[in-house]
């Protein structure tokens, strides 16, 4: 009998890298008292980390100090092992608990990817719709060969045609250029995550001054390629714990979960506009520009096929 298997219909992708699960379970790994080697261990036996943890066990097994082997393979890395190279260096030079930190890095870091994966959500319905359009035009112009239509023949043979067909696919470009645009604005800027109150809580809780901890902060940011909203943002911070008395390491902490409160209630703001603006690029440029391509050139054959 035949049987049906759905297998061959689908295409199965490769997941990314799950670099902030990585960094929670390094946490949990390094507060239950585990040993760095045993820590990277355990980490390259789990695939969905990447070829990050494997690299720096394998530098590790070679001899290579674990914080070396760290800074080597995480400060040219993605964004999230970067973060994690950054944390790491802080909470090494200062002294802090370093399972506290990557807690809260890896909450941080879990907010922007939740909130891309809901941007990827809200897209993937005018995706799948433009995609649908932009194949009609094609289906339209078999569809009038078959039936004795030369769509063909007007967009190639002509002039009027070719310049129907440049501005079809211009459009289409065009449709293709603000949906992209449309994700770039609603998804969070990676500084409004706060990751250097972060950075900076976890130097002053480590014992370093105020100023000491500002200028760790930043070179370690700067060597990290660690985005910085405001550099002022730290002065403010040391400033305002001086004239209220109260510990500048509670300040930044509240700082940076305010600041990614904001960020996040802004992208779900976008988020919910975005479901609307969706709407104009493929009203507005792809729905014309199947017309130009498709509807016109059959017109234009019947036309002409009618004062023959």
């Amino acid at each position: 009998m035949f049987s049906w298997n759905p297998r061959f219909l689908t295409t199965r992708k490769i997941p990314p890298p799950d670099a902030v699960g990585a960094i929670r379970t390094l946490a949990a790994l390094h507060q239950a008292g585990l040993s760095l080697p045993s820590l990277w261990a355990e980490l390259a036996r789990d695939p969905r980390y990447g070829d990050t943890p494997v690299a720096v066990s394998a530098a590790i097994d070679d001899g290579v100090n674990p914080h070396d082997a760290l800074h080597s393979l995480t400060i040219d890395a993605d964004g999230p092992w970067r973060a994690l190279g950054a944390c790491w260096a802080i909470a090494r030079v200062s002294g802090a608990p370093l399972g506290p930190a990557l807690e809260v890095l890896a909450e941080a870091l879990d907010d922007i990817s939740r909130t891309k994966r809901q941007i990827s959500a809200a897209l993937a319905g005018p995706k799948a719709t433009m995609r649908l359009v932009m194949a009609l035009p094609v289906i339209g112009v078999i569809g009038g060969g078959i039936g004795g239509q030369s769509s063909v023949g007007f967009l190639f043979g002509t002039g009027l045609g070719a310049a129907v067909l440049a501005l079809g696919v211009a459009m289409m470009f065009g449709a293709w250029w603000w949906l992209r645009l449309l994700a770039e604005r609603a998804t969070p800027d990676p500084a409004a995550l706060g990751l250097e109150m972060d950075l900076f809580a976890i130097a002053t809780g480590g014992g370093a001054l105020p100023e000491r901890a500002q200028e760790l902060v930043r070179a370690v940011c700067s060597e990290y390629s660690v985005e910085i909203a405001e550099p002022q943002t730290l002065e403010n911070l040391v400033s305002l714990s001086r004239r209220a008395g109260v510990p500048v390491a509670g300040l930044a902490k509240a700082s940076a979960t305010l600041r990614r409160d904001l960020g996040r209630t802004s992208s779900e703001e976008r988020m919910a506009r975005l479901g609307v603006s969706v709407v104009m690029p493929l009203g507005l440029l792809v729905l014309p520009a199947f017309v130009l391509v498709a509807v016109v050139p059959m017109a234009v054959s019947l036309w002409e096929g009618s004062l023959a």
